[in-house]
C-alpha cells in the first residue's frame, strides 16, 4: 500500500501473510530528542509522533513557539506522515464495516 504524499514509502507490507504495523514506520527526525512536551506519547526508540496527543502538541509547538525554519519543516513532515496514516486507518475501518454489512 503506497503513500500518496511521500515517494517510495509504503504504509502496509506483508511478510509471510502477516501485515506489518504501519505505525512502526513513522520515522521522524531527532526534533523531539530531549523534548518533554510529548513525554509518554512518543515511542522510546525513535521519539516519533505516534498518537493524536503528540500530534496536537507538535502542532501547538509549531504555532506558539519560536523554532527554526528547519525544525518547522521537520515537524510539518512528521505531522503529514502521521495524519496520512491515521486517515488511512479510518478508511480501512470504514471499509471493514461496509464488508461486514
Amino acid at each position: 500500500m503506497p503513500s500518496i504524499n511521500f515517494k517510495n514509502h509504503k504504509w502496509l507490507e506483508f511478510n509471510n501473510g502477516l501485515a506489518s504495523n504501519p505505525y512502526d514506520k513513522l520515522k521522524v527526525s531527532d526534533f523531539f530528542k530531549d523534548a518533554d512536551i510529548c513525554e509518554g506519547r512518543l515511542s522510546n526508540d525513535d521519539k516519533g509522533i505516534k498518537d493524536g496527543g503528540a500530534a496536537m502538541m507538535a502542532y501547538a509547538k509549531m504555532q506558539f513557539e519560536d523554532i527554526t525554519l528547519n525544525e518547522r519543516k521537520q515537524l510539518q513532515q512528521n505531522l503529514l506522515r502521521y495524519c496520512e496514516l491515521d486517515t488511512l486507518a479510518m478508511v480501512m475501518i470504514y471499509e471493514a464495516w461496509i464488508n461486514w454489512l
